[in-house]
Parts: C-alpha cells; structure tokens; sequence
C-alpha cells in the first residue's frame, strides 16, 4: 500500500505525523462508499443491519460492565493506537464507536481531527479540533494538537510566521494546562527556535529531556542551543 508522510523540515515528535497504509485519495475514495470512514458516519441514518451490527461489535465490552462514556474512552485510546499503526480505516470506525457511545466526548473529536492531519488536510483536522474545543475548551491534548497543525503547515507552506504565533498560542495554553506533556514542550522548543528565542528554547528543552529522556537528539536544533550555551 502507498505510505504517505508529513514532511517538515526536521524532526518534530508529533501526535499527528503518522504514515499511513492508504493514500489521502484511497481512504476519501473508500469513505465516499462507506459511512462508517465519515466522522460522525457522516451524519447518515444507520440502517437495521448496521445497528445490530453495532450491537453485535458492543456486546463483548458490554460484558466486561463498562458505562457507555468508559466505553467511549477505550474507543479513542484504540483508535490512536490504530493511528499509530498506520491504519486510518480502523482508527476512524474506533472514533466513531467513541462518538456514538458518547457524543460529549470531545476527544472523539481529537480523534477525527488527528486523522485529517496526518493527511495534511488542514482545513479537516481544524474543523474537528474547533468541534472539540467547542466541548471541552480545556482539553490539553486539542489544544496542543492544535498549535502542532499550525507549526506543520509552517514548514509545510510558505513558512508564514503568523502560523508560528498562532501554534504558540495554542501551545501555551495546553502547556498551561498540561506542563508535564512532553510533545507540547518539544513542539513550543521548535517555535522558539524559528523565533530565534535561544533563551526561551533552552529552557523549554531541559524541561523536556527531563520528562521524555530522549534517546536521540536533533543536531540542528542543538547546534541552534549553543547559542544559549557557548
């Protein structure tokens, strides 16, 4: 199956740079036939067969005397790690799952929005993490995917340095709520270096080898350090 990939300009440890088993055309193809690739299965009637097919999917979680919102986590979680396995297909139908389960969860809607920017639809993924916010203007996860969709489409695009303003601002606001997550911090470490906020970056750099304690590190960014360091 064709990969594709997020390109930047260097490494950036992202929730939301995935490969992924089918083209961005493949799974549009396959979700234009198939509603349960639509998020929110595309706000389609489910038919008979469908729902008991729903139900039938449920049953052996239903078991184990879960609540419909436990559910909906377990969901997302499997989702992800579908995700990060490179296969959309099952990641979007687990989202989906989740929202059924419970349409209050607003990391369903990271979900779907996590999707779109692996394939670097931007105006997708924005549109879901917005639906997501809208929920839960708290949630850290969101909220720092959100500013990393910006700080990809920088190095992606034109390198418009509003973009960089735009993920620190989402950024921050997830490390406000969320100090301790360490791809929110690597992610405000590469804004500040395309800032050239040698002192900012340092800082927000030790606070990240000390969480993630990173077994690779990336030249350009700490030949950038040395300035702060000589």
């Amino acid at each position: 199956m064709k990969k594709i990939l997020l390109l930047v300009s260097f490494a950036i440890l992202s929730n939301l740079i995935f490969s992924q088993d089918l083209s961005y055309k493949e799974f549009t193809a396959k979700a234009a036939k198939d509603k349960n690739l639509k998020p929110m299965y595309g706000h389609e009637v489910r038919t008979d067969a469908e729902i008991k097919a729903d139900k039938k999917n449920l049953e052996k979680y239903k078991k184990e005397n879960k609540t419909d919102k436990e559910l909906s986590i377990e969901f997302v979680d499997l989702g992800f790690k579908y995700l990060r396995d490179d296969n959309s297909e099952s990641a979007m139908k687990k989202f989906n799952q989740a929202w059924m389960l419970d349409s209050l969860n607003s990391n369903a809607y990271w979900g779907f929005g996590a999707i779109y920017a692996a394939y670097s639809d931007f105006d997708n993924a924005k549109k879901y993490f917005d639906l997501g916010l809208k929920l839960d203007p708290s949630n850290s996860f969101i909220l720092g995917d959100y500013g990393n969709l910006y700080l990809v489409n920088y190095f992606n695009k034109a390198q418009n340095i509003s973009d960089i303003d735009i993920a620190m601002t989402y950024l921050n606001k997830s490390y406000g709520i969320n100090p301790k997550n360490d791809a929110t911090i690597y992610h405000l470490v590469i804004c500040n270096k395309v800032k050239d906020d040698c002192p900012s970056a340092s800082k927000l750099y030790n606070e990240y080898k000390e969480i993630a304690k990173p077994k690779f590190e990336d030249s350009q960014l700490l030949e950038f350090l040395k300035k702060c360091n000589p």
